[in-house]
C-alpha cells in the first residue's frame, strides 16, 4: 500500500520530498495494476487499461530521476517553491489526509488526491527539470477516472 510521508519538525524537506516521490510512484503502481479501488470499483476504462500500464512503465522510470535530483537543492529554492517548513507540512498533511480518504471511500476521492499531488509535483518538476512525463501521464489518468453514475 502506499504511504506518504508524516512532516516532523527538523526533518530534511528533501528527504520528505523523495518520500513523497516514492509515495506517489507505489500509489500509481497500485491503481495502474489492479484498476480497482479499495472498494473494489472499477478505476479506468478496461479498454484502456493496456495502454496505460505501458505509458505508466515508461513514466515511472522519470521517478527515480526526480528521486536523485533533490538532494542537491539548496534550502533557498526549496523555500522560493514551498517546499518545506510549514507550506511543506501542509502539503504532506492535504496529501495524507486525502490519501486516507480514498481508501476508506474509493476512487472519488482518487481524483482529488491526484489534483494535490500535480499540484506539488509542477513545483518539484520546476526545480529538478523532471517530471514532466509524470506530471502529463497523471493528468491524462485523471481523465479516465470512471464515473460511478
Amino acid at each position: 500500500m502506499a504511504e506518504f510521508p508524516v512532516y516532523s519538525d527538523g526533518a530534511d524537506p528533501r528527504e520528505l520530498l523523495q518520500g513523497l516521490m516514492r509515495g506517489l510512484q507505489q500509489l500509481l503502481d497500485e491503481i495502474v495494476q489492479e484498476n480497482t479501488d479499495p472498494m473494489n470499483a472499477r478505476i479506468f476504462p478496461e479498454a484502456m487499461i493496456g495502454d496505460i500500464r505501458a505509458a505508466w512503465e515508461e513514466a515511472r522510470r522519470s521517478v527515480e530521476v526526480v528521486i536523485q535530483r533533490i538532494p542537491p537543492l539548496s534550502e533557498g529554492t526549496l523555500e522560493d517553491h514551498g517546499l518545506r517548513g510549514a507550506q511543506l507540512r501542509f502539503k504532506l498533511s492535504a496529501v495524507r489526509y486525502i490519501h486516507q480518504r480514498f481508501l476508506g471511500f474509493g476512487k472519488r476521492f482518487l481524483k482529488k488526491l491526484l489534483e494535490i499531488l500535480d499540484a506539488i509535483l509542477e513545483s518539484i518538476a520546476e526545480i529538478t527539470h523532471a517530471a514532466g512525463a509524470i506530471i502529463e501521464f497523471k493528468k491524462i489518468l485523471e481523465q479516465l477516472i470512471e464515473d460511478d453514475d
